[in-house]
């Protein structure tokens, strides 16, 4: 039986200031049963090696990641372990469909989300898709045949989907329909010289990547709807058995085929293109003059875009949805229009790939789509690879995450964990190409701490909606235009397609001066009409202006509803020129002579020159904080507030007042990473105010290099909440001398000797051989008595960290510090006792460091503990894995350690 329902994805949000808010996804199903899951919480992919799991493993890894502040988790099944296949299940049988059962029960007691990867591993395929579904590439055969020579051929059963002669004189003659019964053609040529264009498709050999016991086979072929659901209708078959709504949503990974074609492309292109492709088979293999060679070229990836948009994301969604499931999906890496793809699902998700090796523009194609429909979850699979294996920190997580945030991601997925049993040795099962986010990793101690920052983070970024200014028009035509090779990707690792055109220097020049915007699409820019204020309102929002960048190329229907919006009171800006050509073939010349008199008619006194902040002007103004400040930031709408989200990306401390464009009586400043303390412990207050002798209102923002705050905007005054601490010094800072005990207290692979020092350093350098492989944490332990100086509170600031840190001071929990600077302010003991005594203060600090030192002494004795099948584990480079010649890293407390005196809140 098929279950059909209406799927509602929306968010919640409950409360408006601390802890005390809450962010959900329901799926509403139409029998008016709805299941709501905690989307505020960092999800995970949790990757199956070989199935080989069991319900008490299951269940055991669960609960670990429900303590650690996991939300949900999304299922992926891959390759297997060495030495562990009789513990393998195979994909989609009997026992695998309990194994996932299991885990979609225990979600419920717990309250965790489950999402599923469609396949096993990543290019959606398996041993049931046959030759004919499979992912195909397009083969076109030239023939030269001179005057009177025979072409003769037997195709049999496998005849060509087009068999076109093209003569030196620009004649064609169709030949397919001269094929005989029996499937030959023998053809004479005429007076001149011929080529004969035999056009076929092949499987393109690409299998399904990385996948599990039973998985493997053919990749499907994306641009065919039937082979689409040949292929789902096998995986519906299993998960007919699973009650609607079991899971969350059916994921997508990344757009990783490599084919370009399906057998019904010819009529799809005819029927959207208006003309025959037969007939122009020579420009499309690049044969003729480069701009017709551009424009055929143009109309293909078009159509190639359109068929892709249907049958991929189209289908898949059709298809998850009858399951009760919504469809998330990765589309980059595909040749079709990205801001239509991340559209055509219900989480767009993007990826964050390597350190520093990703693009933000890029990253903001995904929220561009959402933000545009009125999607209100953007995903990312965040955190791949971002350094060397077991060198990755909380902090550089936290870092990228940010950047994530200003792009406009609002539901991380960690990628990712691995399922690993009880008994496997340390390090456990790993995947090649994660920051092994998983309670082996020493980093998983403190990494309850990420969590909750990105949990608070994303309460406030799933409230509202996004509150950009501009829609940038992203002119995908003169990207299409281009008479070089056939298919043209647009990938998350590289942004040289967007970067090569106009539209990407004046993204990035309009973002680094303080404006907001998304990108918006042909299809999506049809939807748009004016509405109140003049604003140019979309499903998802309203927008006060649309930037046209400078482009040689869109459709006549773009250009006339930039001037329908324009004659209805909407601010369109021009840089440099309107279109200036047509895309595609156009023949009878008449789509453009149409174009050029629609702009001779309708655009003079229209504002068009080469810099558009001076177009937009005083009506559009941008956040001056936004500009030569270091600082980054990210906007949203959420009722009468305006929440932003703030990051200080410069090297300097940034301590100024900003006025911003958005009114305010109060602003609420929340510090993502110690908001969970409330207001008594520092993590939110009332922002200082002022006005400057012109009226402007202003705020203080104060934020150390890396810093990240959210400000939220309120329409009233508010003076009932307790000030926000700057955290300004009364005198210098007092470094913390004496004697520290140090005592290691988790971790392995042998807990080294306790010590003590009154010399700081990595913990590596003792004269204990078991200290420089440890991984995991030491106690750090000091006792002094209160400086002799005056202070209305103090700070303490540890220094250097390798690589985080719990605090406490005389017995209470100060907080835990996972990025630089690693600094706090201490809190009373009690209400009305400071939290220094006079004499007898006892410091404790438990630092935690990385993996890298313990790996390095596993390779360095041979141990064998790469033991996957497949890729088995590489590095960051796909090389083989060595850490034997990694040098040793520091680990530990190096300080120093300093208390600095600090003013009362004013």
């Amino acid at each position: 039986m098929r279950f059909r329902m209406t799927l509602l994805l929306m968010a919640l949000m409950i409360g408006t200031m601390g802890s005390g808010r809450s962010v959900y996804g329901e799926v509403n199903l139409s029998d008016g049963k709805a299941k709501t899951y905690d989307t505020r919480k960092p999800w995970t992919r949790w990757w199956w090696m070989g199935n080989a799991v069991d319900k008490q493993n299951i269940s055991r890894s669960l609960e670990t990641f429900k303590a650690a502040g996991i939300g949900g988790v999304e299922l992926t099944f891959i390759y297997g372990v060495k030495g562990q296949e009789d513990r393998d299940i195979a994909f989609l049988s009997d026992q695998w469909a309990e194994m996932v059962r299991h885990t979609v029960e225990e979600g419920k007691r717990l309250g965790l989300g489950v999402d599923i990867a469609v396949g096993a591993g990543w290019r959606l395929g398996g041993p049931m898709v046959e030759e004919a579904d499979g992912d195909a590439r397009l083969v076109i055969t030239q023939t030269e045949c001179a005057e009177g020579s025979v072409y003769d051929k037997a195709f049999g059963d496998r005849e060509p989907q087009a068999l076109m002669a093209f003569g030196d004189d620009g004649k064609r003659i169709n030949l397919s329909d001269r094929i005989s019964d029996a499937g030959r053609i023998a053809w004479t040529a005429p007076a001149g010289k011929w080529t004969v264009y035999e056009v076929g498709q092949k499987y393109s050999g690409a299998n399904v990547k990385r996948p599990a016991p039973g998985g493997s086979g053919r990749s499907v072929n994306p641009y065919s709807r039937k082979a689409l659901r040949n292929v789902l209708d096998v995986y519906g078959d299993v998960f007919e058995a699973f009650d609607p709504g079991s899971f969350r949503s059916m994921f997508h990974d990344s757009y990783e085929y490599t084919g370009d074609w399906c057998d019904s492309m010819f009529d799809a292109f005819e029927k959207r293109r208006g003309y025959d492709l037969r007939e122009q088979l020579p420009a499309l293999t690049g044969v003729g003059e480069p701009d017709l060679v551009a424009r055929v070229k143009s109309d293909y990836r078009e159509t190639a875009s359109d068929v892709l948009l249907d049958a991929f994301p189209g289908y898949f969604s059709e298809w998850a949805h009858a399951r009760g499931a919504l469809f998330r999906n990765q589309a980059h890496g595909s040749p079709a229009n990205l801001l239509d793809m991340y559209a055509a699902c219900d989480i767009p998700e993007t990826e964050l790939f390597g350190r520093g090796e990703y693009s933000l523009l890029v990253n903001k194609f995904a929220s561009s789509a959402a933000n545009i429909m009125g999607k209100p979850l953007v995903s990312s699979e965040s955190c791949t690879w971002l350094d060397e294996h077991f060198n990755v920190t909380l902090a550089q997580m936290k870092s990228a995450l940010d950047d994530l945030f200003l792009a406009g991601v609002n539901h991380h997925f960690f990628h990712g964990t691995v399922y690993s049993p009880a008994d496997a040795p340390w390090p456990g099962w790993l995947f090649y190409a994660s920051t092994q986010y998983n309670p082996n990793n020493p980093i998983w101690r403190d990494a309850p701490a990420l969590n909750r920052y990105i949990a608070q983070t994303q309460s406030f970024l799933q409230s509202g909606h996004a509150d950009n200014d501009l829609l940038i028009y992203w002119p995908v035509y003169d990207h299409w235009h281009n008479s070089r090779g056939l298919m043209q990707k647009l990938t998350v690792h590289g942004d040289d397609w967007i970067r090569k055109l106009p539209v990407g220097d004046l993204a990035q020049k309009l973002w680094d001066r303080g404006y907001t915007f998304d990108f918006v699409s042909d299809r999506q820019l049809e939807q748009a009409h004016v509405g109140k204020e003049n604003r140019i309102v979309l499903p998802g929002g309203h927008y006060r202006a649309l930037v046209m960048p400078r482009c040689e190329r869109a459709p006549v229907a773009t250009v006339e509803k930039a001037f329908d919006l324009m004659g209805n009171g909407a601010r369109v800006v021009v840089q440099d020129h309107w279109p200036q050509h047509v895309p595609g073939f156009d023949p009878d010349g008449l789509r453009g002579r149409k174009m050029r008199s629609l702009i001779q008619e309708k655009s003079a006194g229209r504002e068009v020159g080469p810099d558009v902040e001076t177009l937009l002007g005083d009506t559009v103004p941008p956040e001056t904080m936004g500009h030569g400040t270091g600082l980054k930031f990210l906007r949203r709408k959420d009722g009468g507030q305006t929440v932003y989200f703030i990051v200080n990306r410069g090297e300097a401390v940034v301590d100024d007042w900003f006025s911003l464009t958005r009114p305010f009586e109060s602003i609420e400043l929340h510090d993502p990473e110690r908001s969970e303390y409330g207001e008594q412990g520092g993590g939110i207050g009332r922002a200082a105010l002022r006005q400057t002798p012109t009226g402007a209102r202003q705020f203080r923002l104060k934020l150390e290099p890396g810093e990240s705050i959210v400000a939220v905007c309120l329409p009233k005054k508010r003076t009932d909440a307790r000030p926000w601490d700057y955290n300004d010094p009364m005198g210098d800072a007092i470094e913390l001398k004496g004697v520290w005990s140090v005592q290691f207290i988790d971790g392995g692979p042998a807990l080294p000797a306790a010590y003590r020092t009154d010399t700081l350093k990595s913990w590596t350098e003792q004269d204990d051989p078991k200290a420089e492989s440890f991984a995991g944490a030491a106690r750090y332990r000091l006792e002094f008595d209160a400086p002799a100086v005056s202070a209305d509170k103090w700070m303490v600031d540890l220094g250097r960290v390798f690589e985080s840190a719990r605090v406490f001071l005389n017995g209470v929990e100060q907080g835990v510090l996972f990025t630089s600077p690693y600094r706090l302010t201490l809190k009373d003991q009690t209400v009305g006792a400071p939290a220094l005594k006079q004499k007898g203060n006892v410091l404790e600090i438990e630092v935690t460091n990385v993996a890298a030192n313990r790996i390095r002494d596993l390779d360095r004795r041979g141990v064998q503990w790469r033991i996957f099948h497949d890729i088995n584990f590489v590095n960051k480079n796909y090389k083989a894995f060595d850490a034997s010649k990694w040098p040793v890293r520091e680990a530990g407390l190096i300080g120093p350690v300093h208390l600095i005196p600090l003013k009362a809140v004013q």
